[in-house]
């Protein structure tokens, strides 16, 4: 007799909850959503990730449900190339962003038609690729990149350093633009009312399935909406 569930669909984080500290996924933790799929669970992985860097997890765990990527700026199945659901930052938010990062000489991630364009390979654009192996594309500089409208911004440094910037940002963009720490050295800038629980409901709707059928695993700041 098959094990039944009182959830009809799990969502799912990736860095420090799916994955282990390797950013792998463990042999248990695939055990898991193995056995909750079994049970008519629909497992949806829903990270801060860009899709590109999510799908590899999806299709090793053998996952055809939707995928919430960029926070939940992006819905998108992992055996289409249409997004169900797409967010954009305005760029005149993103470009204040841009202007600060190049003045004051911060590390930025600018993820644009789903690409993440870096303006160098240095120590921060090393540590990000080291624990996401997401693809990504050199631009000539930051200033190539104004006036686009990006799908998110991620800005990089030493955790006190975030601390200060979040609140920094909060009160110069806060009413326009949702600003999210999702590890200590990330600040996230993404348009205002993405979330990943707001994809989630996009999904359940999509999927008619109930928001009390459903339960979530997460450990950051992004997860507990």
């Amino acid at each position: 007799m098959g094990v039944t569930s009182p959830f009809r669909l799990a969502a799912i984080d990736l860095d420090g909850t799916l994955l282990d500290p390797h950013h792998r996924v463990s042999p248990r933790s695939k055990e898991a959503v193995r056995r909750m799929s079994e049970a008519g669970v629909t497992c949806v992985l829903a990270s801060g990730r860009m899709h590109e860097s999510v799908l590899p997890h999806a299709q090793a765990l053998h996952l055809d449900s939707p995928i919430i990527s960029y926070n939940g700026a992006v819905v998108r199945y992992p055996s289409d190339t249409q997004d169900l659901l797409h967010m954009r930052l305005h760029p005149r938010h993103s470009d204040q962003v841009l202007e600060f990062c190049i003045e004051q000489g911060h590390h930025l991630n600018f993820y644009v038609d789903h690409r993440l364009m870096l303006a160098d390979l240095g120590d921060w654009a090393r540590f990000y690729l080291g624990q996401t192996g997401s693809p990504y594309t050199l631009a000539e500089s930051l200033s190539q990149l104004r006036g686009l409208a990006p799908t998110k911004l991620i800005l990089i440094d030493k955790p006190n350093s975030i601390t200060k910037l979040q609140t920094y940002w909060r009160e110069r963009l806060g009413s326009d633009v949702a600003v999210a720490r999702t590890n200590p050295e990330y600040l996230e800038f993404m348009q205002l009312g993405v979330s990943k629980a707001a994809a989630l409901d996009n999904v359940c709707s999509l999927l008619q399935i109930p928001r009390t059928e459903t339960v979530a695993f997460g450990d950051a700041d992004n997860d507990a909406e």
